[in-house]
């Protein structure tokens, strides 16, 4: 959609612009006798795209995907919204991801969380809840990464969910409210 948007409103261009384009080709190829091909798109590339995008585009683009490839349209969701973008959420979003989350499955992703993330969610949640799971993240002992994503895949798939649903909103860079 986003694509078929911009492609209609390109009326000209000009040509000195074109011949710009060819010569940076040009260069890119000629230089590196040994470039056969240049890094160009793939999951995170379109991920960034459809990011910035409106959420119309977004919408309609991920279910387009999501028919042809649900593999693919997972990996694109996972690669727009991370786990350190939910250090973003606003606190009556945090409030209720967290109201969704089992401590057993919040404690291994924290574990291995940026700060600002980590505080995000204790900031969210009640005093004495900070403070029972504080001592329950302090009593875990070592975690394996591979553990930790887990957890933060699991996460990311329940604010998702709650995304859909309406409960939350996962702002995205291209998204403004009011």
């Amino acid at each position: 959609g986003d694509i078929v948007a911009r492609v209609s409103s390109l009326d000209k261009i000009k040509p000195s612009a074109m011949s710009r384009l060819e010569e940076v080709l040009h260069d890119q190829f000629t230089k590196d006798k040994n470039s056969n091909s240049a890094a160009f798109g793939g999951v995170k590339t379109a991920s960034q795209i459809l990011k910035f995008s409106g959420s119309e585009v977004e919408s309609s683009v991920l279910k387009a995907v999501n028919e042809l490839d649900k593999s693919l349209a997972e990996s694109l969701e996972e690669n727009m919204f991370t786990f350190m973008n939910l250090g973003d959420l606003d606190n009556k979003s945090m409030q209720a991801l967290i109201r969704d989350i089992e401590n057993e499955l919040l404690i291994p992703a924290l574990k291995g969380a940026d700060e600002s993330v980590k505080d995000k969610f204790l900031e969210n949640m009640s005093e004495r809840a900070r403070d029972l799971f504080l001592d329950d993240l302090e009593a875990q002992g070592p975690i394996r990464i591979s553990e930790v994503e887990k957890s933060q895949k699991e996460i990311m798939r329940i604010a998702r969910k709650l995304a859909e649903d309406g409960e939350i909103i996962l702002a995205s860079g291209g998204n403004e409210f009011v």
